[in-house]
């Protein structure tokens, strides 16, 4: 009687441990300051296209796996962290294309009912990279922003 009793406390505690594995992998999003891709729950790699839309309309769509490689470098880098709103407008937001998922990044990512900002140097190169890229195919693109000064 002892015996089976003792088996089936270890197999209860075994399966409460098993169970409860999972909930390691899910990121606390009252961290602080995390990286993005904790936060996105991605790496940035596999990415196959990027869409991006501009605050004045203007769209671009970035297939070129150097172009792809540079952005996804810099995502690599960002931080984020927990924002109390999200600000009026924006510059621009990416789509990513990753496989069978789609991630929307922009000034601020909202997860969760929640919005967090990008935060960081790293965000003003992406900026300014994003801008450049933009102006070659729109010369007019966001006239009254000069990020690259």
């Amino acid at each position: 009687m002892f015996k089976s009793w003792s088996m089936a406390l270890i197999s209860l505690i075994l399966l409460i441990l098993v169970g409860c594995s999972d909930q390691s992998e899910q990121v606390d999003l009252d961290q602080g300051v995390m990286p993005l891709t904790d936060l996105m729950g991605t790496d940035f790699e596999n990415i196959s296209k990027i869409d991006v839309t501009y605050g004045d309309g203007n769209k671009l769509v970035i297939d070129k796996m150097n172009e792809i490689d540079q952005i996804a470098d810099k995502l690599r880098q960002m931080s984020a962290e927990q924002a109390s709103l999200p600000g009026p407008g924006y510059l621009y937001f990416l789509d990513i294309y990753q496989e069978d998922k789609v991630f929307r990044i922009g000034d601020t990512i909202t997860l969760d009912k929640r919005t967090f900002k990008l935060v960081g140097r790293e965000v003003d190169e992406l900026n300014k990279k994003m801008v450049e890229m933009g102006r070659k195919k729109f010369p007019d693109l966001l006239p009254g922003i000069d990020l690259l000064n």
